[in-house]
């Protein structure tokens, strides 16, 4: 196992979470409204959430299965994967949803088939990995929808985005980090369709088959944590999700897009980006960061009971704290022989 700072994923990571991080932070404090910035909110806005997906969450997952020994990207792909990101998040950031960013997502998301289709014969095993391909199936079914119902400025196109969202979550990310712990899996069938279903439930069908199956997802990551072999903090990440998923499937949780935002950061902040980025030198200051993450998540979901602006500026602070630790792992990780505490397999430089 090698590490190198030459290593096109090594850079993409490294370019990624900087600029994921400065992005979140300046676009909390937008809307905290304590500084005024020169730039168009909705285009950061999309240019955050696509980083994040495309440069961060997707690199880790494949690094991690890396050390694991299956090596899905190459250094030619990650090469021209890598040209892809940077090119999709400079559209997105300048002009939204124009050709550059369109063009540049196309090719992200043909690298995303091509290196996850060998995953595809895990389906019928019962293996965490079962979902992967299916998820990213299900979600490429699902941008042409997106795309055909905005155009016609048809709020059904937001729900398709928070199914795209979910599968990418639950179905991709989320079982990678599973891995990482050693939770057990279930049958590659029955788990790839509670994942589908979860997503038809918080998008398209929130009817009752669905939710059961966004509750039997919850109901799973609760008895996941009950595994010994995970840490604390992690194990807490677990239960806190599945019971706001399940919470979320009885209608306990409201469909509404400050609970949603809260949700979709905390489930990549916690359960997924964690396990899999945390160091281990890192576990003394685990608990300052479940705290600074719960205050975060909680502060942007509050004002659906208690609207308040202190809950707007109590999220750019905390935001801002999250962004913190996560640049001195960072700058521990290019300091010490592997980004963020995980070594890149030689084959991937």
């Amino acid at each position: 196992m090698l590490s190198s700072p030459r290593s096109p994923l090594h850079l993409l990571l490294a370019c990624s979470l900087v600029g994921l991080l400065s992005m979140g932070v300046v676009l909390r404090w937008a809307l905290a409204g304590h500084v005024a910035f020169d730039f168009n909110f909705a285009h950061l806005r999309a240019a955050h959430s696509h980083l994040a997906w495309y440069g961060v969450v997707f690199p880790l997952c494949w690094v991690s299965l890396a050390r694991r020994g299956r090596v899905l990207v190459g250094p030619t792909l990650a090469g021209l994967y890598s040209l892809a990101v940077a090119a999709s998040v400079w559209g997105f950031a300048t002009q939204g949803y124009a050709p550059l960013s369109i063009v540049g997502s196309t090719v992200v998301l043909g690298v995303w088939w091509v290196a996850m289709a060998p995953l595809a014969l895990r389906f019928f095993q019962r293996d965490l990995l079962a979902s992967v391909f299916p998820s990213v199936l299900a979600s490429s079914l699902a941008i042409p929808a997106v795309a055909v119902l905005a155009r016609r400025g048809d709020p059904a196109s937001v729900d398709w985005v928070h199914a795209f969202l979910t599968w990418l979550m639950l179905g991709v990310a989320l079982p990678v980090s599973l891995l990482e712990m050693k939770a057990k899996p279930l049958y590659g069938p029955l788990w790839t369709a509670l994942v589908i279903g979860a997503g038809l439930a918080l998008g398209p069908m929130p009817t009752l088959m669905p939710r059961l199956a966004l509750a039997g997802v919850g109901v799973y990551l609760v008895l996941s944590a009950r595994n010994a072999a995970l840490r604390g903090v992690y194990r807490g990440f677990l239960v806190l999700f599945g019971l706001g998923l399940m919470a979320r499937a009885v209608g306990v949780l409201p469909d509404v897009p400050a609970v949603a935002i809260a949700g979709v950061h905390f489930a990549a902040l916690g359960p997924v980006l964690f396990p899999l980025a945390w160091p281990e030198g890192g576990r003394k200051f685990e608990a300052v960061y479940a705290a600074a993450l719960s205050v975060f998540v909680g502060s942007i979901a509050a004002p659906v009971w208690w609207p308040h602006p202190t809950w707007a500026w109590l999220a750019a602070a905390s935001g801002s704290a999250l962004a913190v630790a996560w640049m001195v792992v960072l700058v521990r990780g290019l300091s010490m022989d592997g980004f963020l505490s995980v070594r890149i397999p030689k084959e991937i430089l």
